[in-house]
């Protein structure tokens, strides 16, 4: 049977809080929402934007749906887990300052804002799964005790996954320091030394400390966690991947972390993705303009619909494969194909327009 997905296209210039209002919509027009308990704690996962990016989900969208969703008596918090690259979200305390200064408080949203896998990325818990590649995946504690989950996810390019969405936001987005560490083990970079300026930067930005100068830079696999870091600061692009291999690899294991995120909760979750202000890079990264416009919302209780919703309409809109050019080396495919083979949802889906 076929997954219901619901869209929403999304004029120009639309306030934060009428796309909210949109979001709401497309809730309450879904025959199957969650089956959610007075009181139960429903995780709300959003990627808060890292400092200098504005295109990440607007808190102001998230405090109505937020709203709403207390409406039938459950107690929604938003929630994201600390990343393992150095920056304002490798720990709870830079966090949720800066999750603040995007907007994301109490008064604004009307919940409150919590770091999942605690202080620094340590308060995880293992979760079972029957994967193809693990057994059992981390999760940040406080997304794993909680009663069901809703992923605000913004879909957007990305360095290492060709896209990320719905099921990135879950198994990546979810996942306590170990479970990241899992994901991004096979993912092993190297140096062009012909465009290695030697400026030191990938030093300053490795949370391993696995790269010296000498000469140009080096690093040193055994140190090495993957977590691509050095690819993103490097200014002369002297950094690349193995990508055939490393990042099928990562989307497989992303997959099964978000089999993981949703094991038990399967009637008491459900996603929406924000095709809005589409970058090449995703809201890890300082906020470059869009590189289309704003295409709308989709929502499901299927993680995969969702996305394969959300990827087909934008290919749609730009009439070819618009993420193969974005990142020619790398197959955005895996993470879908690898989703179906486990059990998360299926590609197949009625696209309801309203």
């Amino acid at each position: 049977m076929k997954s219901a997905v619901y869209f929403k296209p999304l004029p120009p210039d639309m306030s934060a809080e009428d796309i909210g209002r949109e979001a709401v919509a497309l809730f309450e027009k879904a025959g199957a929402r969650p089956k959610w308990g007075k009181n139960d704690l429903i995780a709300v996962k959003i990627h808060f934007g890292e400092k200098g990016n504005l295109g990440h989900i607007n808190a102001r969208t998230a405090g109505v749906l937020c709203r709403h969703f207390m409406k039938s008596g459950t107690r929604p918090f938003l929630t994201d887990t600390n990343t393992l690259y150095r920056g304002q979200r490798d720990n709870a305390w830079n966090h949720l300052m800066l999750a603040h200064e995007h907007g994301f408080s109490i008064e604004n949203c009307g919940v409150p804002v919590l770091i999942s896998d605690g202080l620094k990325g340590q308060s995880q818990v293992p979760v079972p799964v029957k994967g193809e590649l693990l057994q059992q995946v981390f999760l940040g504690s406080d997304i794993a005790s909680s009663a069901g989950i809703v992923g605000l996810s913004h879909f957007t390019g990305h360095l290492l996954t060709g896209y990320g969405a719905t099921v990135k936001n879950l198994g990546m987005g979810c996942a306590g320091r170990g479970g990241k560490l899992s994901q991004h083990s096979d993912v092993k970079p190297e140096v062009k030394s012909k465009s290695c300026t030697a400026c030191g930067t990938c030093v300053k930005w490795c949370p391993a400390g696995a790269i010296t100068i000498k000469g140009t830079a080096i690093i040193d696999l055994e140190k090495c966690i993957g977590c691509g870091e050095c690819f993103s600061v490097c200014p002369s692009a002297a950094i690349k991947h193995s990508w055939q291999e490393s990042s099928d690899r990562l989307q497989k294991k992303m997959a099964e972390h978000a089999l993981g995120a949703v094991s038990g909760k399967e009637d008491k979750s459900c996603y929406f993705n924000f095709l809005t202000h589409f970058t090449k890079d995703c809201d890890c990264m300082s906020c470059d303009p869009p590189l289309i416009p704003d295409i709308g919302i989709f929502f499901s209780a299927d993680p995969v619909a969702v996305d394969q919703a959300a990827f087909d309409q934008l290919r749609k809109s730009q009439g070819d494969d618009f993420l193969a050019r974005l990142w020619p080396g790398v197959n955005q495919d895996e993470q879908l194909s690898h989703a179906i083979r486990i059990g998360l949802g299926s590609r197949e889906y009625d696209l309801i327009e309203t």
